[in-house]
Protein backbone atom coordinates (compact mmCIF):
# COMPACT_ATOMS: atom_id res chain seq x y z
CA UNK A 1 0.00 0.00 0.00
CA UNK A 2 1.14 3.53 -0.78
CA UNK A 3 0.65 5.55 2.42
CA UNK A 4 1.66 8.96 1.12
CA UNK A 5 1.07 10.84 -2.11
CA UNK A 6 2.89 13.97 -3.26
CA UNK A 7 1.14 16.12 -5.83
CA UNK A 8 3.74 18.17 -7.74
CA UNK A 9 2.21 21.07 -9.64
CA UNK A 10 1.82 24.85 -9.52
CA UNK A 11 -1.41 24.77 -11.53
CA UNK A 12 -4.91 24.91 -10.05
CA UNK A 13 -6.31 23.33 -13.22
CA UNK A 14 -4.99 19.95 -12.08
CA UNK A 15 -6.30 20.19 -8.51
CA UNK A 16 -9.08 17.74 -9.36
CA UNK A 17 -6.48 14.96 -9.30
CA UNK A 18 -5.45 15.84 -5.77
CA UNK A 19 -9.06 16.19 -4.67
CA UNK A 20 -9.92 12.77 -6.06
CA UNK A 21 -7.20 11.23 -3.91
CA UNK A 22 -8.20 13.22 -0.85
CA UNK A 23 -11.57 11.49 -1.12
CA UNK A 24 -9.67 8.25 -0.50
CA UNK A 25 -8.10 9.83 2.60
CA UNK A 26 -4.63 9.45 1.13
CA UNK A 27 -1.89 11.53 2.76
CA UNK A 28 -1.60 14.21 0.09
CA UNK A 29 1.09 16.87 0.09
CA UNK A 30 1.18 19.58 -2.55
CA UNK A 31 4.76 20.32 -3.58
CA UNK A 32 5.24 23.65 -5.42
CA UNK A 33 7.83 23.85 -8.17
CA UNK A 34 9.58 26.86 -6.67
CA UNK A 35 10.70 24.93 -3.57
CA UNK A 36 14.20 23.42 -3.89
CA UNK A 37 14.05 19.64 -3.85
CA UNK A 38 16.53 19.15 -0.95
CA UNK A 39 14.21 21.10 1.36
CA UNK A 40 11.47 18.53 0.86
CA UNK A 41 11.90 15.85 3.51
CA UNK A 42 10.70 12.94 1.37
CA UNK A 43 12.98 10.58 3.27
CA UNK A 44 10.83 11.06 6.38
CA UNK A 45 7.76 9.61 4.66
CA UNK A 46 7.27 5.90 4.09
CA UNK A 47 5.72 4.33 1.00
CA UNK A 48 5.61 7.59 -0.88
CA UNK A 49 4.74 8.17 -4.54
CA UNK A 50 4.93 11.54 -6.30
CA UNK A 51 2.77 12.40 -9.31
CA UNK A 52 3.18 15.49 -11.44
CA UNK A 53 0.36 17.73 -12.55
CA UNK A 54 2.19 18.94 -15.65
CA UNK A 55 5.28 18.17 -17.70
CA UNK A 56 7.97 20.27 -15.97
CA UNK A 57 6.95 18.93 -12.55
CA UNK A 58 7.86 15.42 -13.61
CA UNK A 59 11.60 15.97 -13.12
CA UNK A 60 10.94 16.75 -9.45
CA UNK A 61 8.34 14.04 -8.90
CA UNK A 62 10.48 11.33 -10.49
CA UNK A 63 13.52 12.27 -8.41
CA UNK A 64 11.34 11.86 -5.31
CA UNK A 65 10.18 8.53 -6.69
CA UNK A 66 13.74 7.42 -7.31
CA UNK A 67 14.39 7.68 -3.57
CA UNK A 68 11.43 5.40 -2.87
CA UNK A 69 12.14 2.87 -5.59
CA UNK A 70 9.30 3.72 -7.98
CA UNK A 71 11.88 4.91 -10.51
CA UNK A 72 15.24 3.28 -11.13
CA UNK A 73 18.30 5.26 -12.11
CA UNK A 74 19.35 4.58 -15.67
CA UNK A 75 21.78 6.26 -18.05
CA UNK A 76 18.79 8.21 -19.42
CA UNK A 77 17.97 11.44 -17.54
CA UNK A 78 14.60 11.77 -15.80
CA UNK A 79 13.90 14.51 -18.37
CA UNK A 80 13.47 11.71 -20.95
CA UNK A 81 10.11 11.08 -19.27
CA UNK A 82 8.66 14.40 -20.45
CA UNK A 83 11.17 16.43 -22.49
CA UNK A 84 10.54 15.74 -26.18
CA UNK A 85 14.20 16.10 -27.21
CA UNK A 86 15.54 13.86 -24.44
CA UNK A 87 12.76 11.37 -25.09
CA UNK A 88 13.58 11.34 -28.79
CA UNK A 89 17.21 10.50 -27.99
CA UNK A 90 16.14 7.77 -25.55
CA UNK A 91 13.55 6.17 -27.84
CA UNK A 92 15.99 6.20 -30.73
CA UNK A 93 18.18 3.88 -28.65
CA UNK A 94 15.45 1.82 -26.98
CA UNK A 95 12.88 1.38 -29.77
CA UNK A 96 13.95 3.25 -32.89
CA UNK A 97 10.90 2.11 -34.86
CA UNK A 98 8.72 4.49 -32.81
CA UNK A 99 10.49 7.74 -33.78
CA UNK A 100 10.17 9.65 -37.03
CA UNK A 101 13.21 8.83 -39.16
CA UNK A 102 13.50 12.39 -40.47
CA UNK A 103 13.48 14.03 -37.01
CA UNK A 104 15.88 16.91 -36.45
CA UNK A 105 16.78 18.71 -33.23
CA UNK A 106 16.92 22.49 -33.59
CA UNK A 107 19.04 24.42 -31.07
CA UNK A 108 18.20 28.08 -31.75
CA UNK A 109 16.07 30.50 -33.74
CA UNK A 110 18.59 30.99 -36.56
CA UNK A 111 18.85 27.23 -37.11
CA UNK A 112 15.04 27.02 -37.21
CA UNK A 113 14.74 29.78 -39.81
CA UNK A 114 17.48 28.19 -41.92
CA UNK A 115 15.75 24.79 -41.81
CA UNK A 116 12.38 26.28 -42.76
CA UNK A 117 13.87 28.26 -45.63
CA UNK A 118 15.44 25.15 -47.17
CA UNK A 119 12.43 22.87 -46.70
CA UNK A 120 10.04 21.79 -49.46
CA UNK A 121 7.87 19.70 -47.13
CA UNK A 122 5.02 20.37 -44.73
CA UNK A 123 6.75 20.34 -41.32
CA UNK A 124 5.68 19.79 -37.71
CA UNK A 125 7.58 21.79 -35.07
CA UNK A 126 7.36 20.90 -31.38
CA UNK A 127 9.05 22.65 -28.42
CA UNK A 128 10.91 20.31 -26.07
CA UNK A 129 8.69 21.59 -23.22
CA UNK A 130 5.30 23.07 -24.07
CA UNK A 131 3.90 23.80 -20.58
CA UNK A 132 0.46 24.26 -22.17
CA UNK A 133 1.56 27.38 -24.03
CA UNK A 134 0.75 26.05 -27.48
CA UNK A 135 0.50 22.88 -29.47
CA UNK A 136 2.78 21.79 -32.30
CA UNK A 137 3.11 24.23 -35.16
CA UNK A 138 2.73 23.49 -38.85
CA UNK A 139 4.99 25.08 -41.42
CA UNK A 140 3.97 25.01 -45.06
CA UNK A 141 6.79 25.43 -47.60
CA UNK A 142 5.00 28.25 -49.41
CA UNK A 143 4.92 30.32 -46.20
CA UNK A 144 7.50 33.10 -46.12
CA UNK A 145 7.99 32.75 -42.36
CA UNK A 146 6.25 31.89 -39.13
CA UNK A 147 4.80 34.84 -37.22
CA UNK A 148 7.31 36.23 -34.73
CA UNK A 149 4.98 35.66 -31.79
CA UNK A 150 4.71 31.97 -32.66
CA UNK A 151 8.48 31.58 -32.87
CA UNK A 152 8.83 33.34 -29.52
CA UNK A 153 6.26 30.97 -28.02
CA UNK A 154 8.22 27.95 -29.27
CA UNK A 155 11.28 29.15 -27.37
CA UNK A 156 9.40 30.48 -24.33
CA UNK A 157 10.28 27.48 -22.15
CA UNK A 158 12.54 25.58 -24.53
CA UNK A 159 16.04 26.02 -25.92
CA UNK A 160 15.57 23.13 -28.36
CA UNK A 161 12.88 22.07 -30.82
CA UNK A 162 11.88 18.82 -32.50
CA UNK A 163 11.08 19.13 -36.20
CA UNK A 164 9.98 16.48 -38.71
CA UNK A 165 7.87 16.07 -41.83
CA UNK A 166 4.11 15.93 -41.42
CA UNK A 167 2.97 12.31 -41.67
CA UNK A 168 -0.69 11.61 -42.37
CA UNK A 169 -2.38 9.11 -40.12
CA UNK A 170 -4.66 8.57 -37.11
CA UNK A 171 -3.84 9.78 -33.60
CA UNK A 172 -4.41 7.87 -30.35
CA UNK A 173 -4.12 8.14 -26.56
CA UNK A 174 -3.63 5.19 -24.24
CA UNK A 175 -3.57 5.35 -20.44
CA UNK A 176 -2.64 2.84 -17.81
CA UNK A 177 -0.61 1.92 -14.76
CA UNK A 178 2.94 0.64 -14.57
CA UNK A 179 3.26 -1.83 -11.69
CA UNK A 180 6.58 -3.49 -11.03
CA UNK A 181 7.77 -2.44 -14.51
CA UNK A 182 4.77 -4.03 -16.27
CA UNK A 183 2.24 -1.82 -18.09
CA UNK A 184 -1.49 -2.44 -17.57
CA UNK A 185 -3.86 -0.72 -19.99
CA UNK A 186 -6.87 1.05 -18.45
CA UNK A 187 -8.39 3.09 -21.32
CA UNK A 188 -7.69 3.84 -24.98
CA UNK A 189 -8.90 6.62 -27.29
CA UNK A 190 -8.83 7.59 -30.92
CA UNK A 191 -8.22 11.31 -31.46
CA UNK A 192 -9.71 13.70 -34.00
CA UNK A 193 -7.63 16.61 -35.19
CA UNK A 194 -8.64 19.88 -36.82
CA UNK A 195 -5.90 21.22 -39.04
CA UNK A 196 -5.59 24.99 -39.12
CA UNK A 197 -3.19 27.24 -40.97
CA UNK A 198 -0.63 26.94 -38.17
CA UNK A 199 -1.69 24.10 -35.88
CA UNK A 200 -3.02 20.59 -35.45
CA UNK A 201 -5.68 21.00 -32.75
CA UNK A 202 -7.17 18.06 -30.88
CA UNK A 203 -10.95 18.47 -30.92
CA UNK A 204 -12.31 15.07 -29.90
CA UNK A 205 -11.56 11.59 -28.57
CA UNK A 206 -13.68 8.44 -28.82
CA UNK A 207 -13.12 5.29 -26.79
CA UNK A 208 -11.47 2.32 -28.44
CA UNK A 209 -12.21 -1.30 -27.65
CA UNK A 210 -9.98 -2.52 -24.82
CA UNK A 211 -7.70 -4.53 -27.11
CA UNK A 212 -8.17 -2.95 -30.53
CA UNK A 213 -5.60 -3.87 -33.16
CA UNK A 214 -3.68 -0.60 -33.14
CA UNK A 215 -3.38 -0.65 -29.34
CA UNK A 216 -2.16 -4.24 -29.24
CA UNK A 217 0.57 -3.37 -31.73
CA UNK A 218 2.04 -0.87 -29.28
CA UNK A 219 1.39 -2.70 -26.00
CA UNK A 220 3.99 -5.36 -26.72
CA UNK A 221 6.77 -2.79 -26.32
CA UNK A 222 5.43 -0.36 -23.69
CA UNK A 223 6.67 -2.38 -20.70
CA UNK A 224 10.12 -2.67 -22.29
CA UNK A 225 10.31 1.07 -22.91
CA UNK A 226 9.19 1.85 -19.34
CA UNK A 227 11.74 -0.54 -17.91
CA UNK A 228 14.56 0.96 -19.95
CA UNK A 229 13.55 4.47 -18.85
CA UNK A 230 13.51 3.30 -15.23
CA UNK A 231 9.73 3.52 -14.61
CA UNK A 232 8.82 0.91 -11.98
CA UNK A 233 5.50 2.11 -10.48
CA UNK A 234 3.55 4.98 -12.02
CA UNK A 235 0.52 6.03 -14.04
CA UNK A 236 1.39 6.35 -17.73
CA UNK A 237 -0.06 8.38 -20.60
CA UNK A 238 1.03 7.79 -24.21
CA UNK A 239 0.19 9.76 -27.35
CA UNK A 240 1.00 8.14 -30.69
CA UNK A 241 -0.05 8.02 -34.32
CA UNK A 242 -0.51 5.23 -36.84
CA UNK A 243 0.70 6.61 -40.16
CA UNK A 244 -1.07 5.87 -43.43
CA UNK A 245 1.56 3.20 -44.16
CA UNK A 246 0.81 1.40 -40.87
CA UNK A 247 3.80 2.54 -38.80
CA UNK A 248 3.36 3.53 -35.15
CA UNK A 249 5.18 6.64 -33.94
CA UNK A 250 5.21 7.83 -30.33
CA UNK A 251 4.54 11.55 -29.92
CA UNK A 252 4.78 11.57 -26.13
CA UNK A 253 5.16 8.98 -23.36
CA UNK A 254 4.78 10.53 -19.94
CA UNK A 255 4.41 9.11 -16.39
CA UNK A 256 1.38 11.05 -15.22
CA UNK A 257 -2.38 10.83 -14.85
CA UNK A 258 -4.40 11.83 -17.89
CA UNK A 259 -6.36 15.02 -17.34
CA UNK A 260 -9.97 15.94 -17.90
CA UNK A 261 -12.21 15.18 -19.66
CA UNK A 262 -10.83 11.62 -19.88
CA UNK A 263 -11.75 10.68 -16.26
CA UNK A 264 -15.27 12.02 -16.89
CA UNK A 265 -15.56 10.02 -20.12
CA UNK A 266 -14.45 6.86 -18.29
CA UNK A 267 -17.19 7.40 -15.70
CA UNK A 268 -19.68 7.91 -18.53
CA UNK A 269 -18.55 4.61 -20.02
CA UNK A 270 -18.89 2.86 -16.67
CA UNK A 271 -15.26 1.69 -16.67
CA UNK A 272 -12.65 2.31 -13.95
CA UNK A 273 -10.23 4.12 -16.22
CA UNK A 274 -6.78 5.26 -15.19
CA UNK A 275 -7.70 7.51 -12.25
CA UNK A 276 -9.85 4.97 -10.42
CA UNK A 277 -7.30 2.23 -11.13
CA UNK A 278 -4.56 4.44 -9.73
CA UNK A 279 -6.58 4.91 -6.54
CA UNK A 280 -6.78 1.13 -6.25
CA UNK A 281 -3.03 0.93 -6.82
CA UNK A 282 -2.41 3.40 -3.97
CA UNK A 283 -4.57 1.35 -1.62
CA UNK A 284 -2.94 -1.91 -2.65
CA UNK A 285 -6.16 -3.20 -4.24
CA UNK A 286 -5.01 -3.06 -7.86
CA UNK A 287 -5.66 -6.15 -9.98
CA UNK A 288 -5.29 -6.59 -13.73
CA UNK A 289 -8.67 -6.67 -15.43
CA UNK A 290 -10.12 -6.92 -18.90
CA UNK A 291 -13.51 -5.53 -17.87
CA UNK A 292 -12.95 -2.25 -19.64
CA UNK A 293 -14.86 -3.25 -22.77
CA UNK A 294 -17.82 -0.87 -22.78
CA UNK A 295 -21.28 -1.52 -24.25
CA UNK A 296 -21.41 1.91 -25.89
CA UNK A 297 -19.19 4.72 -27.15
CA UNK A 298 -18.53 8.17 -25.76
CA UNK A 299 -16.65 11.22 -27.01
CA UNK A 300 -16.00 14.79 -26.14
CA UNK A 301 -15.99 17.55 -28.71
CA UNK A 302 -14.32 20.95 -28.26
CA UNK A 303 -14.84 24.06 -30.36
CA UNK A 304 -11.90 26.32 -31.06
CA UNK A 305 -11.53 30.10 -30.97
CA UNK A 306 -9.51 31.70 -33.82
CA UNK A 307 -8.49 34.87 -31.98
CA UNK A 308 -8.86 36.71 -28.71
CA UNK A 309 -12.13 38.60 -28.93
CA UNK A 310 -15.50 39.05 -27.26
CA UNK A 311 -18.20 36.47 -27.96
CA UNK A 312 -21.26 37.81 -29.78
CA UNK A 313 -23.16 34.66 -30.72
CA UNK A 314 -22.99 30.86 -31.13
CA UNK A 315 -25.36 30.35 -34.09
CA UNK A 316 -24.72 26.60 -34.38
CA UNK A 317 -25.35 25.70 -30.75
CA UNK A 318 -28.92 24.40 -31.47
CA UNK A 319 -27.48 22.17 -34.22
CA UNK A 320 -25.04 20.62 -31.74
CA UNK A 321 -27.70 19.98 -29.10
CA UNK A 322 -29.92 18.33 -31.73
CA UNK A 323 -27.28 15.75 -32.72
CA UNK A 324 -28.46 12.16 -32.05
CA UNK A 325 -25.35 11.55 -29.93
CA UNK A 326 -25.53 14.75 -27.86
CA UNK A 327 -25.35 13.87 -24.15
CA UNK A 328 -24.66 17.04 -22.17
CA UNK A 329 -22.77 20.32 -22.04
CA UNK A 330 -19.32 20.07 -20.47
CA UNK A 331 -18.30 23.71 -20.84
CA UNK A 332 -20.17 26.61 -22.42
CA UNK A 333 -19.12 30.29 -22.53
CA UNK A 334 -21.40 33.24 -21.85
CA UNK A 335 -22.37 35.75 -24.53
CA UNK A 336 -20.21 38.82 -24.06
CA UNK A 337 -17.36 36.82 -22.56
CA UNK A 338 -13.79 37.62 -23.63
CA UNK A 339 -12.55 34.50 -25.42
CA UNK A 340 -8.94 33.36 -25.54
CA UNK A 341 -7.44 32.15 -28.81
CA UNK A 342 -7.20 28.35 -28.90
CA UNK A 343 -3.57 27.27 -28.94
CA UNK A 344 -3.68 24.28 -26.57
CA UNK A 345 -5.92 22.01 -24.53
CA UNK A 346 -6.73 24.65 -21.93
CA UNK A 347 -8.00 27.33 -24.34
CA UNK A 348 -10.99 25.69 -26.04
CA UNK A 349 -14.09 27.83 -26.31
CA UNK A 350 -16.76 25.21 -25.57
CA UNK A 351 -16.99 21.45 -25.05
CA UNK A 352 -19.84 18.94 -25.22
CA UNK A 353 -20.05 15.25 -24.37
CA UNK A 354 -21.45 12.73 -26.87
CA UNK A 355 -22.71 9.19 -26.29
CA UNK A 356 -24.14 6.50 -28.57
CA UNK A 357 -24.40 2.71 -28.70
CA UNK A 358 -23.78 2.91 -32.45
CA UNK A 359 -20.15 3.82 -33.14
CA UNK A 360 -20.87 4.77 -36.76
CA UNK A 361 -23.60 7.18 -35.68
CA UNK A 362 -21.25 8.79 -33.16
CA UNK A 363 -18.51 9.14 -35.79
CA UNK A 364 -21.01 10.84 -38.12
CA UNK A 365 -21.85 13.35 -35.38
CA UNK A 366 -18.16 14.01 -34.68
CA UNK A 367 -17.64 14.72 -38.39
CA UNK A 368 -20.58 17.16 -38.35
CA UNK A 369 -18.94 18.94 -35.42
CA UNK A 370 -15.65 19.04 -37.31
CA UNK A 371 -17.32 20.66 -40.30
CA UNK A 372 -19.02 23.30 -38.15
CA UNK A 373 -15.76 23.91 -36.28
CA UNK A 374 -13.82 24.41 -39.50
CA UNK A 375 -16.46 26.82 -40.80
CA UNK A 376 -16.51 28.80 -37.57
CA UNK A 377 -18.51 27.97 -34.44
CA UNK A 378 -18.20 31.33 -32.68
CA UNK A 379 -19.28 34.74 -33.92
CA UNK A 380 -16.81 37.19 -32.43
CA UNK A 381 -16.45 40.96 -32.42
CA UNK A 382 -14.99 42.54 -35.58
CA UNK A 383 -14.90 39.45 -37.80
CA UNK A 384 -16.06 35.91 -38.37
CA UNK A 385 -13.90 32.84 -38.21
CA UNK A 386 -11.31 32.90 -41.03
CA UNK A 387 -8.19 31.04 -39.91
CA UNK A 388 -9.14 27.42 -40.53
CA UNK A 389 -8.60 25.58 -43.78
Amino acid sequence: MIDNYVFVSPKSTTKFLMNELLEEKAHVIEYPLDVPLPSFQAENLRNLIAIAGNDPAIAISQRINQYHGHVEKTHYPVEAMFNKVEQYYALKNIAEQYVFEDTKVIFNKSALLKTLKSSHDLLVIRPEESRSNGTALLYQPDDTQLPDEEIDRLFQYSSRLIIHKYHRGNSFFINGIVKDKKFFLTDAWQCFILRTALRLLLTSVINLDYFSGVVKKLLDDVSLICSRLGIVNSPLHIEFIETDNGELKIIKLIPRLATEPLPTLCRLLGIPGQLVTFKEFLKGDFMETESNKASHYVADYSFVVPKMSRLLKMPYWPDIESLPSFYRIYEKPQIGQLMQKTICGSTYGATVLLKNKDKKALLIDIEKCQQINAHGFFMLENERFTEFL
